[in-house]
């Protein structure tokens, strides 16, 4: 058995961004190794991206003068882990 920060570990870290520029920021965070897959669009104006630190898209957001609105970090919770370890997906 694991501490939950263990388990979350799986997928890494998730981010949601919101931004003028989605296309934009999904193709700069492609650029530099993020493996689209891992980059949801949630929105006209949002993306959801795994394995990824929110300081590290924040930075990258900066360097390439994508404006951001909004980032954030989200918190793995038991059951969020438990559905991402049993069906592949962290989302119910």
């Amino acid at each position: 058995q694991g501490a939950l920060a263990e388990l979350s570990a799986v997928d890494g870290p998730v981010v949601d961004v919101r931004t003028p520029q989605p296309a934009r920021l999904r193709t700069a965070l492609v650029r530099t190794g993020v493996p689209a897959g891992r980059i949801e669009a949630t929105g006209p104006d949002r993306l959801r991206v795994t394995g990824v630190t929110a300081e590290a898209v924040g930075r990258l957001a900066y360097a390439e003068r994508i404006e951001v609105l909004w980032l954030c970090a989200e918190q793995s919770d038991l059951e969020q882990v438990f559905f991402a370890l049993t069906t592949g997906s962290g989302r119910s």
